[in-house]
């Protein structure tokens, strides 16, 4: 659920990005309803890059972007990003 009291630059942002990306692959989100991207460094490094850099933006602005979750590679490197494109809208 999404609290609709939060700061929604977060879910704009990030739909925004989903739509004009090819290397955001989005799946629905049987879990919480609504939608959820992911980009994948080794598919599409510029879009992955890009989006790192927008969620730095956001952050640095005070935004929480918390939802975002970045996963490790055996590396050690960034490899998945995963964030809410359209997420579901209930009350909290």
């Amino acid at each position: 659920m999404i609290d609709k009291k939060a700061d929604p630059r977060p879910i704009v942002e990030c739909a925004a990005f989903a739509g004009t990306h090819e290397g955001v692959l989005v799946t629905p989100d049987a879990e919480h309803g609504g939608a959820i991207g992911y980009i994948y460094r080794n598919a599409a490094p510029g879009d992955f890059a890009a989006f790192l850099e927008l969620v730095g933006r956001l952050s640095a602005d005070g935004v929480d972007v918390s939802a975002v979750e970045v996963t490790q590679g055996s590396d050690g490197v960034p490899a998945v990003v995963k964030f809410p494109v359209f997420p579901a809208t209930k009350e909290k």
